[in-house]
């Protein structure tokens, strides 16, 4: 019998990398079919003859492939439309990103277009697994995914940690990880020591827990330099000249200079911000980044940040406060104006809630973290880097970290008041479930990652990297028989 089943494949993959093309291959040399990739139309010449291609930019856009058309698909019926209820709510706020300003009937005659072309492409193609480069965190990729699950279609996620190279695969994002349930089972009753882990591993817990070492999460580095120096002058001179090239630069220059001169985000924020008293009981909320993956669709309804600290706020015990504190790189990536994720008065509604109070943006998060009684987040690291400190961690969403021992996960007003009471009662984090859940970490995960910019802080290369991702997709593929 032969090891791979033949499946017909969907891939989802936009990326830069080459390696992508040795992807297809692989999947082709162990009797797999790609019937359709939606991707980066540099990447088109490594499409198999008898596949479907599709620029991921147009399918954004509601574009069909070539040879394709919306019309030549029957409409969603009404008991599909009802099934993706949930799904309709995230996608629609997800269109914040591109659709910013779009009324909501178009949203959503565009959404059932979006549910008719897709759903008609898996019943014409008939894919039996779907595999995602990352969470998919577009209209279209999570409308795809939600729909993979109504038609019973295996579906594959990659998703980076940000933890050394370390990623997982895995096949839901709202369901326990399999891997690290499988691991904690086989080692049942086991106690674990740090050196026991991996060294990177090791090297990551000593830095997270020292008090004297930098522990700045690699990404916001990374981030910054998106956003300044040669990066920001480079941007600047491409937006230069797409306003020359569209005639637009008068236009644009007065918008520039109503936002400096005029209400921005960044002066609301400042007018209402507070030096935070650490010797309150406090609660530390760290608002995401928006639009992201980690709030839309892995925070769910929680992609609402003010729901999330009016729960927060509603049990909160007498005395305590919680300060809230924006994501640095937030007006660095949106700019100052407001938009649909920080519209006008957003701020203003954070602050008049009770006892929430904003801190300046550039108040250290490690020392927020080290005096809070609870670090709250939808899904954000800062939760996890809270239990490594001893501090509950308190999640609205789906992170990766959920299933650690110190990470309590809320869905309502209820949940945070017995996190609360448990903290009053002396409630302390276990080091040693925190080390046990390193190890299943360290067993669950694979090394490889797709942001390249990990490269620089890994002495796995690329072409390691991508071989160990394609290794574990076609294990999954496996699983799958």
């Amino acid at each position: 019998m032969d090891l791979y089943k033949h499946m017909k494949i969907m891939l989802i993959w936009d990326s830069s990398q080459t390696e992508v093309g040795k992807l297809i291959q692989e999947l082709e040399q162990n009797n797999h079919e790609l019937v359709y990739w939606l991707g980066g139309e540099s990447e088109k010449h490594y499409c198999p003859n008898n596949a479907v291609f599709h620029n991921c930019k147009e399918a954004i856009l509601n574009k069909p492939a070539d040879g394709f058309t919306v019309e030549q698909f029957p409409t969603p019926s009404k008991e599909l439309i009802q099934k993706l209820h949930h799904a309709e709510a995230i996608i629609l706020t997800m269109m914040n990103g591109k659709f910013g300003g779009l009324a909501t009937d178009l949203r959503k005659h565009f959404y059932y277009n979006s549910i008719r072309y897709w759903q008609g492409i898996l019943n014409l193609l008939k894919p039996e697994a779907i595999i995602f480069v990352t969470v998919p965190h577009t209209p279209f990729d999570y409308l795809i995914y939600e729909l993979a699950k109504i038609l019973n279609i295996k579906t594959i996620l990659l998703e980076g940690t940000w933890i050394s190279d370390r990623a997982y695969v895995y096949d839901d994002f709202r369901e326990p990880i399999k891997k690290i349930i499988e691991v904690k089972k086989l080692n049942q009753g086991k106690n674990f020591e740090v050196s026991d882990l991996s060294s990177d591993l090791q090297n990551y817990f000593f830095k997270q827990t020292d008090p004297a070492k930098d522990s700045t999460p690699l990404y916001m580095p990374i981030q910054f330099k998106q956003y300044l120096g040669k990066s920001l002058w480079l941007r600047r001179y491409k937006h230069l000249k797409a306003s020359l090239k569209s005639g637009a630069l008068i236009k644009n220059a007065l918008a520039w200079l109503n936002k400096k001169i005029g209400p921005n985000l960044k002066k609301d924020y400042e007018a209402l911000q507070v030096e935070p008293d650490l010797t309150k009981p406090f609660v530390y909320a760290a608002l995401h980044l928006q639009p992201e993956m980690t709030t839309s669709p892995q925070g769910d309804i929680y992609v609402d940040q003010i729901l999330l600290l009016e729960t927060l706020s509603h049990a909160l015990p007498k005395n305590w406060v919680i300060y809230v504190k924006e994501h640095p790189i937030q007006w660095l990536f949106r700019g100052l104006s407001y938009f649909d994720y920080r519209y006008k008065g957003y701020y203003q509604r954070i602050a008049d809630l009770k006892n929430v109070y904003l801190v300046p943006v550039n108040y250290s998060s490690i020392k927020l973290v080290s005096h809070a009684q609870a670090v709250a987040t939808a899904t954000g690291t800062v939760a996890w880097e809270a239990v490594l400190r001893g501090k509950p961690g308190m999640v609205f969403g789906y992170p990766w970290y959920r299933h650690c021992d110190g990470v309590f996960t809320i869905t309502s007003s209820e949940d945070c008041q017995e996190v609360y009471n448990k903290i009053i009662n002396g409630y302390t984090v276990p080091k040693q479930e925190v080390i046990n859940f390193l190890y299943y970490f360290d067993k669950a995960t694979i090394h490889g990652y797709i942001n390249m910019d990990i490269e620089k802080n890994t002495t796995l290369t690329p072409a390691q990297s991508a071989a160990n991702i394609r290794a574990a997709l076609l294990k999954e593929l496996t699983n799958q028989n």
